[in-house]
């Protein structure tokens, strides 16, 4: 019984988590890369059956951590100047009965 080899592409779009142990991408590596990109998918290469390092479009590469949440902050009003109305003074309160 003869095995049908898969090609990269289809174990891409086939897998849950796509590997490939490193001798396999080491002699398709080309093919892979393209694969990789045209799948827009992450690669994981395994040694001895661990995952060892993984292949990553570049549009699934982490977003810069400046900035990127820029656009998502809710105006709260003013949070900077005193609320007196509020605040309710304690007999603790080393400012207790001070102008």
């Amino acid at each position: 019984m003869t095995k049908k080899r898969m090609t990269i592409a289809k174990l891409l779009t086939s897998a849950a988590e796509p590997s490939v142990p490193a001798t396999l991408f080491k002699a398709k590596c080309a093919e892979s890369l393209d694969a990789v990109h045209e799948v827009q998918r992450v690669l994981v290469i395994t040694k001895h059956g661990k995952p060892f390092v993984q292949v990553t479009p570049v549009s699934h590469v982490a977003p810069n951590p400046i900035g990127f949440m820029a656009g998502t902050v809710i105006e709260a009003g003013d949070i900077v100047s005193p609320d007196l109305e509020s605040w309710q003074e304690s007999e603790t309160d080393p400012l207790h009965g001070r102008p």
